[in-house]
């Protein structure tokens, strides 16, 4: 999982704490989305995972670190929403990952 892979390399998950910290975040994104190398092949896969899952209780966010429940959201409209793009998936599947996409307010 993307924890343990981010771990294995010195590295965590971004998860911002409070509004600074994303405008920060989401700054630095839209810096390497328009730098990095593979960013013309994933042109359309704008966004990363942050460090937060719903996967113990469904709506009910917590760290990816240390399941502590958030206490900062900028959730956009109508979100989270579970939403499902993969034809393999079954109506009762949910999205319990969270992301930063590069069109974030």
């Amino acid at each position: 999982d993307a924890v343990k892979d981010c771990k294995s390399k010195g590295m965590e998950l971004a998860l911002p704490k409070n509004a600074i910290e994303n405008a920060l975040l989401l700054h630095d994104m839209m810096i390497s989305f328009n730098t990095h190398p593979n960013a013309n092949k994933f042109s359309r896969e704008n966004w990363l995972w942050l460090g937060a899952h719903d996967n113990n209780w469904e709506g009910i966010w917590q760290t990816s670190k240390k399941d502590e429940f958030l206490t900062f959201t900028n959730w956009d409209r109508k979100q989270p929403d579970n939403k499902i793009t993969d034809a393999d998936h079954f109506p009762s599947d949910t999205q319990n990952v969270l992301e930063f996409t590069e069109d974030q307010k």
